[in-house]
C-alpha cells in the first residue's frame, strides 16, 4: 500500500511540473500499462489527468528540448530520405502533416492512446504526442509502436 501511495505521489509530482522529459513520460506511461503496481483506480486517475490536458494547442504538456529534438528527428526519419527527397510510402503522413513537420515549433505529450488485441481488449497504452508547427496548426499521434505512427485527429 505504501509503495503504491509513494508511487501515486511521484506520479503526480511529475505530472506537476511545466517541462517533461523522455523519462518523466516513460514513468507515467509505466504506471498506466499492466505491469505497474498501481491498482486501476489510480491507474484510470493518471489518465484522466494526463488525457485531461487535451487536444487543445493550449494544453498538453511540454516536453523537453532533448525530447522535442529526438521527436521532430524520428519524424522528419519517416519522411525523408537522407537526400531530403520525400519517401514514396509516408504511411499516415498527408499533406498536412508533413507541412506541419517542416514548419515545426513544439511538441506536446497530451495523454494515451489504447492499444488494443484482436479481441478488442486494451493491452498497452501508447503515449500521445501532439506535434505543433509555427502557425499553430498541429495533429496528434501515438509514439513509437512496432515502428509504426498512427495519426489520431
Amino acid at each position: 500500500m505504501k509503495r503504491q501511495q509513494k508511487k501515486f505521489r511521484e506520479i503526480l509530482g511529475i505530472l506537476s511540473q511545466d517541462v517533461l522529459s523522455q523519462d518523466d513520460i516513460r514513468k507515467i506511461k509505466h504506471s498506466v500499462n499492466r505491469q505497474s503496481c498501481l491498482p486501476g483506480h489510480l491507474k484510470e486517475t493518471i489518465k484522466r489527468i494526463t488525457n485531461h490536458s487535451g487536444y487543445s494547442i493550449n494544453l498538453g504538456y511540454s516536453i523537453s528540448t532533448e525530447q522535442s529534438v529526438f521527436a521532430i528527428n524520428w519524424l522528419r526519419e519517416k519522411l525523408f530520405k537522407k537526400n531530403g527527397q520525400l519517401r514514396q510510402n509516408t504511411g499516415s503522413f498527408g499533406h498536412r502533416e508533413i507541412e506541419i513537420i517542416n514548419n515545426f515549433k513544439e511538441f506536446k505529450f497530451v495523454g494515451f492512446w489504447p492499444l488494443r488485441n484482436g479481441l478488442g481488449e486494451i493491452i498497452e497504452y501508447a503515449i500521445l504526442y501532439k506535434t505543433i508547427d509555427k502557425k499553430g496548426n498541429s495533429f496528434v499521434y501515438t509514439g513509437v509502436y512496432f515502428e509504426s505512427i498512427e495519426i489520431v485527429n
